[in-house]
C-alpha cells in the first residue's frame, strides 16, 4: 500500500529537509542582522572620531610653534596628534621650537597642552603658534583681543573642551605682557609676517584651543 505525503508538506523529502531549511534561513537571518550593526557601528565611529573628517577648504599645512616651555600633546578635532607629525626644530633650556604636520581645514579645532615651570626665571610663561600654508605664507596666529583663542585651566573640564569644538572651557586666552625675548626672535623668523601676540591661560599648566573660522 503507497503511503499518501501529508498534505500542505509536500513530498516525504521536503519533510527530511526542513531541520536544514530552518537552519538556513535563520542563518541568513543573522548574517543580515550582523552586517546592519557593523554599518551601524561603523558610523557610530565616524561621528565620534571627528579627526577623520574634512569640513572645508585647506587652511594650513603645517603649525609653527615657540612655546615656553613645554607642549605636551596637541589635539586636532579632539583625536591627539602622533608624536611623528611633530618636528622639534631647537630646544633652548627647554623651551621648545616646533613644526607640526597636519593638514588643516576650515571648521577644524586644535588643542594645545602646555606647562611652564614656575620655578624657573628667564622663561616667562608663553605659547606662540600660526597656521601655515607654506613656509611664506601663515593663515592664522595666536593672540588674545579677538577672543577667538580660548583657555582651560581646570583638568576635571579638559575632556570637554578638548572633544568639542564649542566648548569654552574657562574663556578667552590671556595675553601675555612679558613675553620670552627670545621666542619673539625664533617666531619671527619661523614667520614671515608674523602678526600674533603670545597667549596661556591662568595657570602654570594649561590647555589652548583655537576653531578654524570659516
Amino acid at each position: 500500500m503507497t503511503k499518501k505525503p501529508l498534505v500542505g508538506f509536500g513530498p516525504p523529502d521536503t519533510l527530511k529537509r526542513i531541520p536544514e531549511i530552518v537552519f538556513q534561513a535563520t542563518m541568513k537571518t543573522l548574517l543580515l542582522i550582523f552586517s546592519f550593526f557593523t554599518l551601524f557601528s561603523a558610523g557610530v565611529a565616524l561621528q565620534a572620531a571627528p579627526g577623520n573628517v574634512s569640513y572645508g577648504p585647506i587652511a594650513a599645512h603645517y603649525i609653527q610653534m615657540v612655546s615656553a616651555e613645554f607642549v605636551v600633546d596637541i589635539y586636532h578635532n579632539g583625536v591627539l596628534v602622533p608624536q611623528s607629525k611633530r618636528q622639534l626644530q631647537k630646544e633652548v633650556y627647554g623651551a621648545q621650537i616646533e613644526k607640526v604636520s597636519l593638514e588643516l581645514h576650515e571648521g577644524d579645532w586644535l588643542v594645545f597642552h602646555v606647562v611652564n615651570n614656575g620655578l624657573r626665571t628667564g622663561f616667562p610663561r608663553c605659547f606662540f603658534a600660526a597656521g601655515m600654508l607654506d613656509e611664506t605664507h601663515p593663515t592664522f596666529f595666536t593672540e588674545a583681543a579677538s577672543h577667538r583663542w580660548l583657555a582651560c585651566d581646570n583638568i576635571q573640564k579638559v575632556s570637554q573642551f578638548i572633544a568639542n569644538w564649542s566648548d569654552r572651557g574657562d574663556g578667552s586666552a590671556q595675553a601675555v605682557t612679558q613675553p620670552w625675548k627670545d621666542g619673539v626672535k625664533y617666531i619671527n623668523e619661523k614667520v614671515p609676517g608674523w602678526k600674533g601676540a603670545p597667549i596661556w591661560g591662568t595657570a602654570h599648566g594649561t590647555w589652548l584651543k583655537y576653531v578654524i573660522v570659516k
